[in-house]
């Protein structure tokens, strides 16, 4: 429960209202000995992290200024006495270090301090360094230290600003392509094939039957359990059939398949959030602390905030493993980056090959997806891989290590130098903020001094150039790429699975994907603008793409071919992925736990009592007055872990006997059933009673219902139905249902043909409350405008008494923190409207924390008491609320009305092509009673010009 509370939106709010607009007391200025202090901090709460030129570039777009000055601003604001913590927002940011610009020099022809320059051509600074410092610190930490100390203005180059090409967005309208390759197979299983392996599996990539001899036949003659043939025939099969433990079982696997079906997760980059990494020692690690080097002033922010992020969503104690995994992947001396060597102790599901990456990289890329990412560019050095070619996208399958800087790379590239060394490239990686994590913080000699950042496993770039040359350090070829996002179809897929997370009533939600808002403004019109009439709001996470990672997660769930779902353990499995945690962290409800009841009483109709009681949940009234036809529901006191035990082996049996079933012959007469589908429907009634069995069980704390609907299309999926277009039912109806209506409607559900959007543009802007409320009820449908009528009733209650109470001032608390993050195009005006709002903020809170002197004087003295503040801080915030709320409705309208016109000539393009089409086969079917008309002259006139 505390969890979940500290999960709500206006308990974030109050937590950022305290951290940014309470800012501590300005310290003392330093001495001349006195190390740097830390002045200018990143707030806490970002979505993402920037490299130094990244960030200081963008400082310089919003403030006309040169790079050099912004550079000098930057530094000042560093050297200074004054604490700054800045936003997201790189507008407000700019507005807070903007008193820090020094001022020009006061004497004739007196030129400002020269900044230091990285040199445009650094090849020869790369050599020295790579000369110089060790590949590894295992054997002589000293001279390690003592090499990347006297190199550190190549490893740490001074800022400069991003190039044209680094500062353009992701675009996903323009995405690269791999070459030819099954979807069902990992890009580094892959790779490793031979050509006529690959044949064999593009040729036959529908034939299972012929595919399973294949793998039968390698099971039976060859021990080599890492065999990428085998891994491939493996993964393709257990896509096929949706059920991969069936698969190995079939094969004749020892394990059932559960060794293989490990290395297809790592190599797929799934988070399996393993708990059973225990080294038998931790890495030491020695440290350089760059801060304390007046030269680097520069970097000292971006250093701090490296370390500030990682500690935030890691503790030293409790994800001591996570942070041992980290510092070996960052320090080349364990030899991690190259095959694992000593990270597969004690694994779940143990190496047979010393090399082979175990549930460590699993557990690596779960640690990762917690830190924030990081823009900007970024740089790697790997051998030579001549399967790169511009317009192509690459994926390394495991995590890709790489660098702030290109210095960073040297120790890595080194080897190229030798007279017969390997050939290396150096990857030059424009990161979006996506998938590229910094961790330098957690080996400090290798990782500050090498600036480590590690893309996660999933990371996929497009390759936008190769150039060979001397590039320094033994690097012959730059290979310059972008970071990208998901590909169209994934999303899509997400976006189609979603729908069945999401309650009706809010599916409206999945239109904001089209909108040009960021996740934090999403989440803020979610939470505050419908009056809380999206589903508990913290549920608005389901939302797409606001709650992109719960959506992601739930659609790799269910996608996923390899977890048991009739066990325990694959039963915890499942919460964990979609809790966000390990499996050690899922914990049942048990019989000396207090019941389980719904959040909020409700008022129920007599056979929904009925149907409630018959499910084993208890339903009593509501006493006192004005509750009359109120009732609280709750579930069964018992032991939860076993009667789930009981659940999923009878529906295992279930299960087992639908699929066994033979066929049953055709009857005769006109209502002909189809056995197949008769089978089909027999497994959906299945899905939907172990869906509804689970939610009125109710075994967990919480994610009960995620998990359960997850439970429906998983049992789909093993029975191999995983193709078909998801079944969706009404989530909120799960328990009020009786089995056997909730078991037909699932059965019986018919994908509708995807409806057009009601949704007619609107020329008008929206420009008051009121239109802001019949907009947003307009979108949403169903019962909003109701809703919103509500809210706005309360509202004006509140505002009418002489006092509020501090439940209700959640709307200021909200204002402060969005004032912290707001988007940059919001309204110039508003924005100095939110920066009064603040600032009054701040005023009113040092006044009430001044001591009272004139109390303390004459305590008999009678003191005349204050009128509250609250109405007005209230009314203030409301304000403040409803300007907001009008200018990203309009925002959403203006977008909406953009993506409607686009479609609308979308389709009219569409319409054109088919007529003109038409006219083709038209003219086509004329010429052949041409008595001139020769074989070959359609094909002429159909050919259309190739588009470039």
């Amino acid at each position: 429960m505390r969890t979940t509370i500290d999960a709500s939106p206006r308990t974030r709010a109050v937590a950022q209202q305290q951290a940014l607009a309470s800012p501590p007391p300005p310290t003392a200025t330093p001495s001349s000995s006195a190390p740097i202090q830390r002045v200018i901090d990143f707030s806490a709460d970002v979505e993402r992290q920037y490299t130094k030129d990244a960030y200081l570039t963008k400082l310089m777009h919003v403030s006309h200024l040169s790079f050099d000055q912004i550079r000098r601003t930057w530094i000042a604001a560093e050297k200074s006495a004054e604490h700054v913590t800045l936003p997201d927002n790189i507008e407000l940011a700019w507005a807070m270090l903007a008193p820090f610009q020094p001022k020009p020099p006061r004497r004739r022809g007196a030129k400002a301090p020269v900044l230091p320059q990285y040199p445009e051509n650094d090849v020869g600074l790369l050599d020295e360094a790579a000369r110089a410092i060790p590949m590894t610190s295992r054997f002589d930490v000293g001279k390690h230290q003592a090499a990347i100390s006297s190199h550190y203005q190549t490893i740490f180059p001074p800022a400069k600003e991003e190039s044209a090409q680094a500062q353009q967005p992701w675009n996903p309208e323009e995405p690269g392509e791999f070459e030819e390759h099954l979807s069902t197979v990992d890009f580094t299983t892959w790779d490793n094939l031979e050509p006529e392996q690959k044949g064999v599996l593009l040729l036959n990539r529908n034939n299972p039957k012929l595919l399973m001899r294949e793998l039968k036949k390698l099971v039976a003659h060859t021990s080599d359990a890492t065999n990428d043939y085998l891994i491939a025939l493996y993964s393709h099969l257990a896509a096929l059939r949706g059920d991969a433990r069936a698969v190995g079982t079939e094969a004749g696997l020892p394990d059932n398949g559960e060794y293989l079906q490990t290395i297809v997760d790592i190599r797929s980059g799934k988070a399996l959030d393993a708990d059973p990494y225990k080294p038998p020692k931790f890495s030491q690690v020695s440290s350089i602390d760059w801060t304390e080097r007046r030269e680097l002033v520069e970097d000292h922010p971006f250093l701090r905030q490296r370390s500030d992020q990682l500690y935030r969503h890691l503790d030293a104690r409790r994800d001591r493993n996570a942070l041992d995994v980290l510092t070996k992947w960052a320090s080349p001396a364990t030899g991690v980056q190259k095959n694992n060597v000593g990270m597969d102790i004690g694994l779940s599901a143990k190496s047979h090959d010393s090399g082979h990456a175990g549930d460590d990289i699993a557990l690596l890329d779960s640690t990762l997806a917690r830190i924030a990412p990081i823009e900007g560019t970024l740089y790697a050095a790997y051998p030579r891989n001549d399967s790169l070619q511009p317009g192509r996208l690459f994926s390394q399958g495991t995590p890709l290590s790489a660098s702030e800087s290109a210095g960073g790379t040297v120790a890595f590239s080194k080897g190229g130098m030798k007279k017969k060394g390997d050939r290396m490239d150096r990857y030059r990686i424009y990161a979006k903020g996506m998938n590229g994590i910094p961790i330098s913080p957690v080996a400090p000699d290798i990782g500050h001094g090498q600036r480590e950042v590690v893309f996660r496993a999933s990371a996929t770039f497009k390759v936008l150039t190769v150039e060979e040359g001397n590039y320094g350090a033994g690097v012959t070829r730059l290979v310059t790429m972008v970071e990208q996002g998901e590909s169209t179809s994934q999303i899509d897929a997400v976006k189609q699975s979603q729908e069945a997370l999401l309650n009706s009533n809010d599916r409206w939600l999945t239109r904001l994907g089209d909108v040009d808002l960021d996740q934090r403004t999403q989440s803020w019109f979610i939470s505050n603008s419908t009056g809380g009439s999206v589903e508990g709001q913290r549920d608005a996470s389901f939302a797409f793409p606001y709650g992109k990672k719960t959506a992601q997660a739930w659609h790799d769930v269910i996608t996923d071919n390899g977890i048991d779902i009739w066990s325990i353990d694959g039963f915890r499995t499942v919460a964990a992925r979609l809790a966000g945690e390990t499996r050690s962290e899922v914990e049942f409800i048990t019989q000396d736990d207090e019941p389980s009841f719904w959040g909020a009483p409700v008022r129920l109709t007599s056979p929904e009592k009925k149907t409630l009681a018959g499910h084993g949940l208890s339903v009593t009234s509501v006493k006192g007055r004005g509750n009359k036809g109120l009732f609280n529901v709750s579930y069964q006191q018992e032991d939860k872990a076993s009667a789930l035990g009981e659940l999923l082996a009878r529906s295992k049996r279930e299960f087992d006997d639908i699929l066994a079933s033979k066929p049953k012959p055709k009857p005769k007469g006109p209502r002909r059933i189809d056995p197949a589908k008769e089978k089909e429907n027999d497994i959906a009634r299945l899905a939907a009673r172990v869906q509804q069995q689970i939610s009125v069980l109710h075994p967990l704390h919480d994610t009960n219902g995620r998990v359960s609907r997850a439970y429906a299309y998983l049992i789909l999926r093993r029975a191999g139905y995983g193709d078909r277009p998801l079944r969706l039912f009404d989530q909120d109806k799960d328990q009020t249902t009786s089995r056997a209506d909730w078991e037909n409607q699932f059965a019986s559900y018919q994908p509708e043909e995807e409806e057009e959007d009601d949704w007619l543009p609107s020329p008008t802007p929206v420009t008051d409350m009121g239109g802001a409320r019949s907009f947003i009820g307009t979108l949403a449908g169903g019962t909003m405008p109701q809703r919103l009528s509500e809210v706005e009733k309360e509202e004006k209650t509140l505002s009418a008494r002489q006092d509020v109470e501090d439940d209700d001032l959640w709307v200021e608390q909200e204002m402060l923190a969005f004032a912290s993050h707001r988007p940059s195009w919001l309204p110039p005006d508003l924005g100095l409207e939110m920066d009064a709002f603040v600032a009054s903020d701040r005023k009113r809170r040092k006044e009430e924390e001044a001591p009272e002197k004139k109390g303390k004087k004459n305590k008999k003295k009678r003191v005349r008491a204050t009128p509250s503040t609250k109405p007005k801080r209230y009314a203030d915030a409301v304000a403040l609320q409803h300007r907001v709320t009008i200018a990203i409705s309009n925002r959403i309208q203006t977008s909406l009305n953009r993506k409607r016109r686009f479609d609308e000539i979308e389709e009219q393009g569409a319409s054109d092509e088919e007529a003109s089409d038409r006219d083709n086969v038209s003219d086509i079917e004329d010429d052949e009673d041409d008595p001139d008309y020769l074989p070959g002259d359609e094909q002429r006139k159909r050919k259309k010009p190739r588009v470039l």
